[in-house]
């Protein structure tokens, strides 16, 4: 039936197969007879193959010498309006006139350049005959000392402020000299900041204001209370001679001008005499000390009037005078441990009123130029304070308190750069949309200058790539001026 008839398999005539099999039989010898001339060919090919290796390895072993000879040549032409033959062009003519092949086609060209390469890997860079020792240092200025210590804390400062070269300058010439200046400002006085928190013991990232001081004193006066109850102090000849220095600068412009009041002259002398007493006792003077402090804080942080200001040093002279009195007194009594205790609380306080000193209660930040303008006047500080002084006198323009001058942002040079750069890329065969790159280019440099790895680089070793990546891209190089004559 027709059911049964298209059930039947559908297969392949014996004409078909015969086909089939004459078809692949010929393939077959025609692969072997391309393999069987490949093979014959071989000896007569193998001069040609050693001459190309020859050849890629000369180009190798002369590729650093000979871009240096290049150079040299080049320059000389220049000078003298001459068109000398290039050494590394003489050199390939010369091979090809003594025999050496050149290569022809991809796949020889491909190899060239690979054995240029690698040959050039394998040649040894040139040494200094009398190299510097493995950890070599040179000797570090005083500013760059204080940027080695500050880097490690997060400051920053314009590359070129440490090391002026070709890059560095580069860098901050794209990104705004004047941009990367605010940009760093903003970054250290977050470190000054965190650096004043930690002399106080004070969470890193907490906001400083003087209710904060006052609570940081108040944690460290629990100490002087049990101090109060010491009884009665007897001055003795170390106390006396630090009233005596309190007087003496006042004293020696009163000996030619008797009713002068030279920078607060007689409230100074009238501080010294009411200090001058031949004992007192502990609570009296306790209370007398913190009234001092308060005061000085004050003088100190007036702006424009340097009377004000005199008294102040006075006065914080006057409460240091009253300290060291209590601190001996307590220590010749036996009393070692709260001594040493009394002792910690009072440079503690003493750290707070530094720091409010130099605070802008306005912004809530330190400022690291009053720092070092204290630091300047003789007053020790805590190493971390004293860090913060120290960046701001080395480094001024990097350290001033960005709120004085504003925050970083797109100028009308930066919208001209771009209008016309959108407006002349064109003429240069370059996309006009190129041009809205310019203002994240500016950026992308300020951010890579004060990156942390270029930072830590400014006074570290210089980073270097391995003699074999020199010589082998050597190599390529001088392959690839070869395959351009």
């Amino acid at each position: 039936m027709g059911w049964r008839e298209q059930s039947e398999p559908i297969g392949v005539s014996a004409e078909d197969n015969d086909d089939l099999l004459k078809a692949l039989r010929d393939r077959l010898r025609q692969a072997g007879g391309y393999i069987k001339s490949e093979v014959e060919g071989l000896p007569s090919q193998l001069p040609r193959q050693l001459g190309l290796a020859a050849r890629s390895a000369v180009t190798g072993v002369t590729a650093l010498p000979g871009m240096a000879a290049d150079a040299a040549m080049s320059g000389y032409n220049y000078l003298t309006s001459s068109n000398e033959q290039m050494p590394t062009q003489a050199t390939q003519n010369l091979m090809t006139q003594i025999g050496l092949p050149e290569p022809q086609g991809t796949v020889e060209n491909v190899n060239q350049f690979l054995g240029s390469a690698i040959t050039g890997a394998k040649i040894p860079m040139p040494s200094i005959s009398r190299p510097a020792p493995a950890n070599f240092q040179p000797d570090l200025t005083r500013q760059q000392r204080t940027f080695d210590v500050g880097q490690r804390e997060g400051y920053v400062v314009p590359p070129a402020t440490i090391k002026p070269n070709i890059r560095n300058i580069a860098l901050e010439s794209i990104g705004g000299k004047q941009a990367t200046e605010q940009t760093a400002r903003a970054t250290n006085q977050k470190v000054t900041n965190k650096l004043a928190n930690r002399t106080l013991g004070l969470p890193e990232t907490r906001e400083i204001t003087r209710d904060t001081l006052e609570q940081v004193r108040d944690e460290a006066g629990q100490v002087y209370e049990m101090v109060k109850s010491a009884g009665r102090i007897a001055t003795d000849d170390d106390y006396k001679a630090s009233l005596q220095s309190i007087r003496a600068n006042i004293e020696k412009i009163r000996e030619d001008f008797p009713k002068a009041n030279v920078a607060a002259s007689k409230e100074i002398k009238d501080l010294a005499d009411s200090l001058d007493v031949p004992e007192f006792d502990t609570n009296s003077g306790m209370e007398y000390l913190k009234q001092l402090r308060n005061e000085a804080a004050d003088n100190l942080a007036s702006l424009d009037d340097p009377a004000r200001k005199a008294l102040g040093r006075a006065q914080r002279e006057a409460a240091e005078a009253l300290e060291e009195m209590i601190f001996r007194q307590l220590r010749n009594a036996g009393q070692g441990d709260l001594a040493q205790r009394f002792d910690n609380a009072r440079r503690q306080i003493a750290k707070s009123y530094t720091v409010q000193a130099a605070l802008d209660e306005g912004s809530g930040s330190v400022d690291a130029m009053k720092l070092a303008q204290i630091l300047n006047k003789g007053k020790p500080l805590s190493p971390e304070l004293e860090l913060a002084a120290r960046m701001g006198g080395s480094f001024p323009r990097a350290m001033i308190k960005p709120e004085k001058t504003g925050s970083v942002g797109s100028n009308a040079l930066d919208f001209g750069l771009t209008i016309g750069g959108a407006t002349f890329f064109p003429m240069a065969q370059v996309p006009a949309w190129a041009a809205l790159g310019i203002i994240p280019a500016k950026y992308g440099t300020r951010r890579l200058a004060l990156s942390n790895a270029l930072q830590r680089q400014l006074l570290g070793e210089q980073f270097t790539l391995p003699p074999q990546v020199i010589g082998g891209a050597a190599g390529a190089e001088a392959e690839r001026r070869r395959t351009k004559k």
